[in-house]
């Protein structure tokens, strides 16, 4: 496993590298709960963070409802991902962890603007989606969703 995050780290590296020697936009989709992760990613642009706005979005801070849809989700993802045959838990208390290690991002980081996104109705639409595709007994429509997202 540690030589396939190493293999996927360069990717991203050379990727993320290649797109700013390009002068392309650059959209980093990932959970960078700490300011020291989201630090590496500013490194990236050091020498042209001018030509970049940088925005960080930022969707649900936390909450215990919040928190317990997160869960299900992952749980319900899981299992998902175990009929096809992969692997992939992330336990409750992985998301507790990263929940309290969570470092809200500053202006002082170096982001131009700082969106937060409340998309609590929309998690509760996804759960109230599974619940009720498990009664009916058809696929989960945000992880067919995400699937084909991931294929592409």
């Amino acid at each position: 496993i540690s030589e396939i995050n190493q293999e996927v780290e360069k990717i991203f590296k050379d990727t993320f590298e290649k797109a700013v020697n390009d002068n392309k936009n650059i959209i980093i989709d990932m959970t960078n709960m700490k300011k020291i992760s989201r630090d590496a990613l500013f490194k990236f642009i050091e020498n042209k963070k001018d030509e970049y706005e940088k925005l960080a979005i930022v969707f649900n801070k936390g909450g215990s409802e919040v928190r317990d849809i997160i869960v299900k989700l992952a749980q319900k993802r899981q299992e998902e991902i175990k009929k096809q045959g992969g692997s992939k838990t992330i336990t409750p208390e992985i998301i507790d962890r990263m929940i309290m290690s969570y470092e809200e991002p500053t202006p002082e980081e170096g982001f131009d603007k700082i969106i937060h996104i409340d998309n609590k109705e929309e998690l509760l639409n996804i759960v109230k989606d599974w619940e009720e595709t498990l009664i009916e007994n058809k696929n989960f429509k945000y992880l067919k969703t995400f699937e084909s997202f991931i294929k592409k």
